[in-house]
């Protein structure tokens, strides 16, 4: 889901550049056709990419990650709370809290800790 909607906000911002872009589904004999390689996924994934590459391909991995939301106080005021939540949703499930962006932990700015509940 996401490289297809990369590649079209890159479209829109240079079309030139978008047209040195291929999104491809995963064939390993597509490793041998490309001079350099972005992928994600887990670390032993990309470890198994990196490994099947000759040394003279340029190659980008994004393993594991882990990622923190931090809510301040002025973003929880009025009715912030409903589209706060449903922002905070959209990140953590289309990945099942795996994605680069996905947060496993939200720490939210409150005076009073009960009100977080």
């Amino acid at each position: 889901m996401f490289a297809p909607l990369w590649k079209r906000s890159v479209q829109q911002a240079d079309a030139a550049l978008a047209e040195s872009v291929e999104v491809v589904r995963w064939d390993e004999r597509l490793l041998e056709r490309y001079d350099a390689v972005v992928a994600y996924g887990s670390d032993e994934t990309i470890s198994a990419i990196q490994a099947r590459l000759a040394p003279s391909h340029r190659f980008v991995g994004y393993g594991h990650k882990f990622s923190a939301a931090i809510v301040w106080r002025e973003a929880m005021r009025g009715n912030n709370r409903v589209t706060l939540l449903a922002q905070l949703r959209r990140d953590a499930e289309p990945f099942n809290l795996q994605g680069c962006l996905s947060p496993q932990v939200v720490y939210l700015e409150r005076e009073d800790p009960q009100a977080a509940e």
